[in-house]
C-alpha cells in the first residue's frame, strides 16, 4: 500500500487551526457548563462525562470532513485509460559532481549519451519534455512529441547551466512536475539522471511532491563509489582548506525515490552503461501495446466517500448523546419487546 498523503497540503494549516479552535472551544464549553451545574445546583455530576463524550464526537466528526476536504489519498484504485504514449520528463542533474571522470569520459557525458538513445527510442505517440537541476529545478521545454529537438538540446546540457551549484534533487523534481499537464490521463513518468549525491544531506529528495502529481520515478544512477575527484578547468574543485573534493554516487537515496512512488532505480556499470531494453521497458511499463488501446493504472486513491460516511455516523451519535445514550435506547427497545411477549 502506498503511504498515505493529501491532495490539498496548502489547506492543513487552515484545516489544523480550525480543528483546534473547535476543540478548544467544545471542551472550555463544557468546562463552564460544569461549573454553573456546580453553582446552580451544587453538584458537577448534573453534567456528565458522557456529555463531552458527545461533544467530542462532533469534533471527530469535524476532523474527519477535514481530511475529506484535503483530499486524503491513502491505498490505490484501478483506472482504465487510453494509454497509447507515455509523457515522459527527463530531469538531468547538472551539479558539478556530474563532471566526475570515474565513468569515461564523465558522469555528464554518459547522461548526455543516455538521453539520446530514451529518446530515439520513443514511440510516435510518446511526449518527452526535459529538465534540470543543481541548486534548484529549471524546465527547459514542454512535453512534445518532437524527440529530435529535445536530443539536441539534451547535447548541450553541462554543469555551467544553472546556478549556484549545489544538487537538490527535491527542488528538481518539484520543478520536472510541472511539465506534465493538469488533468491528463497519460502515464506520467520521471526519468532522473543523476549520481544522487546531496552534499548537504536533505532529507526530502522530492518523492512526496512526485506522489502528488501521479508521477512514478525511474532513476539511473552514474558514477563510482569508491570516491573521485571534480575537474575544475586545470586544477580539481577544492574545499576550503584546499582539500580535493570527493565526490560518490548514492544508489540507496535514488533508488528510495523511486520505490516511493511505484518505480525503479537502475545502476551504470563503471563504464556508464545501463540495460538499455530494461529501462525501456520500464519508462512504457503503463502504456498500451497498440495505438488507441487501454490500460490498466493504478492511481491514488482519495478517500471522500469513506470519510464523509464517518462523519455522518458520528455526527448522528452526537445527534443521540453519544454512544453511551444508543446502548441505553437499545437497551430500552429490548426490554419493551421483551415485556410485550
Amino acid at each position: 500500500m502506498t503511504a498515505p498523503h493529501l491532495a490539498h497540503p496548502e489547506w492543513a494549516p487552515f484545516v489544523a487551526a480550525s480543528l483546534i479552535g473547535v476543540a478548544v472551544a467544545t471542551t472550555l464549553s463544557w468546562l463552564l457548563a460544569r461549573r454553573r451545574a456546580r453553582r446552580l445546583l451544587g453538584d458537577a455530576r448534573a453534567m456528565p462525562p458522557a456529555r463531552l463524550g458527545a461533544d467530542l464526537l462532533l469534533v471527530a466528526a469535524i476532523a474527519a470532513i477535514g481530511l475529506a476536504w484535503l483530499g486524503l489519498k491513502l491505498g490505490t484504485r484501478v483506472v482504465r485509460v487510453p494509454g497509447s504514449g507515455v509523457d515522459l520528463v527527463v530531469l538531468f542533474d547538472t551539479s558539478r559532481s556530474m563532471d566526475a571522470t570515474d565513468v569515461p569520459p564523465s558522469r555528464i557525458a554518459r547522461a548526455r549519451e543516455l538521453t539520446r538513445e530514451v529518446l530515439a527510442r520513443l514511440g510516435g505517440e510518446d511526449r518527452a519534455a526535459l529538465a534540470v537541476f543543481a541548486s534548484r529545478g529549471v524546465v527547459l521545454s514542454p512535453l512534445t512529441p518532437d524527440t529530435d529537438a529535445l536530443a539536441e538540446l539534451a547535447a548541450a546540457l553541462d554543469t555551467e547551466l544553472v546556478r549556484p551549484s549545489g544538487s537538490d534533487l527535491g527542488a528538481g523534481v518539484a520543478a520536472a512536475v510541472t511539465a506534465f499537464e493538469a488533468g491528463s490521463t497519460r502515464p506520467r513518468v520521471l526519468l532522473v539522471l543523476s549520481d544522487g549525491e546531496d552534499p548537504e544531506a536533505r532529507a526530502d529528495a522530492g518523492s512526496a511532491v512526485a506522489r502528488r502529481a501521479d508521477t512514478r520515478v525511474v532513476a539511473v544512477a552514474f558514477g563510482g563509489e569508491a570516491g573521485a575527484s571534480i575537474p575544475a578547468g586545470d586544477v580539481t574543485l577544492a574545499d576550503e582548506r584546499g582539500r580535493p573534493v570527493q565526490t560518490r554516487r548514492d544508489v540507496a537515496r535514488l533508488a528510495e525515490l523511486a520505490d516511493a512512488t511505484g518505480g525503479i532505480a537502475f545502476a551504470a556499470d563503471r563504464w556508464g552503461e545501463v540495460d538499455l531494453a530494461g529501462l525501456l521497458a520500464e519508462l512504457r511499463r503503463d502504456g498500451a501495446q497498440a495505438s488507441g488501446g487501454l490500460v490498466e493504472r493504478r492511481v491514488p486513491a482519495t478517500q471522500v466517500v469513506p470519510l464523509a460516511l464517518f462523519a455522518f455516523v458520528l455526527l448522528a451519535l452526537e445527534w443521540i448523546g453519544g454512544p453511551r445514550a444508543l446502548c441505553a435506547a437499545l437497551r430500552r427497545r429490548r426490554a419493551l419487546a421483551l415485556g410485550a411477549a
